[in-house]
């Protein structure tokens, strides 16, 4: 068994042993789960150069000196959530795509890390209103963690970060969004063998 994991950030593609495979954004669009990707192109590119800045803050390496006043604002609120929650990034996930080789889709979580001591995932957002989406994003992170590197996530996190500076955490809890992801990734496997994706039929 190969299980050999290739991303292509150009295309934003996953694929497995030479084989594309479908990430979380592909199946949450086609599914009618979110319908904000592309549709906002200066929300995207901010909320990409916070993803940014916060992968530079924990490795060490951000440059202050050169940020946006909003972005150190956001970041103000990503150091004071990181306190707060006695958050201890583990560098080994952070920002890796991965899969899940049994359910054959592809995800990139923001972090993996500690919280207060349990392995949790961490999904950041600079939305106005936290999406309901991140719940079963958050689920679909959970189950190719555990079967990517072996490990048992006790947590999942959405975190809100407003322009503000401060922050507002979502901790998801139900174990059916694990269920519900499921369910949609079947759904999108079946309409795509169908080549029925996007597609209306005539059902009389």
């Amino acid at each position: 068994m190969k299980n050999n994991l290739v991303f292509e950030p150009a295309s934003h593609s996953y694929y497995l042993d030479g084989v594309i495979i479908p990430g979380y954004s592909e199946i949450a669009k086609a599914m009618g789960i979110v319908s904000y990707f592309g549709d906002n192109t200066n929300a995207m590119n901010f909320g990409s150069a916070f993803h940014l800045a916060t992968k530079f803050l924990d490795k060490g390496t951000l440059d202050r000196d050169n940020l946006d006043t909003p972005l150190v604002s956001l970041l103000e609120g990503y150091e004071q959530f990181k306190q707060d929650y006695l958050v201890e990034i583990l560098q080994e996930y952070m920002e890796n795509p991965i899969c899940s080789f049994t359910y054959r889709f592809g995800v990139t979580p923001d972090r993996i890390a500690l919280v207060r001591g349990e392995l949790s995932i961490i999904e950041f957002k600079t939305n106005t209103e936290m999406p309901p989406s991140v719940k079963l994003q958050t689920a679909a992170q959970k189950l190719a963690a555990e079967e990517y590197y072996k490990i048992k996530i006790k947590k999942r996190y959405g975190i809100q970060f407003p322009l503000t500076g401060s922050y507002k955490p979502f901790p998801y809890k139900d174990k059916s969004d694990e269920y519900a992801w499921l369910n949609f990734l079947g759904a999108y496997n079946w309409l795509k063998r169908e080549g029925l994706n996007g597609k209306r039929t005539n059902g009389t």
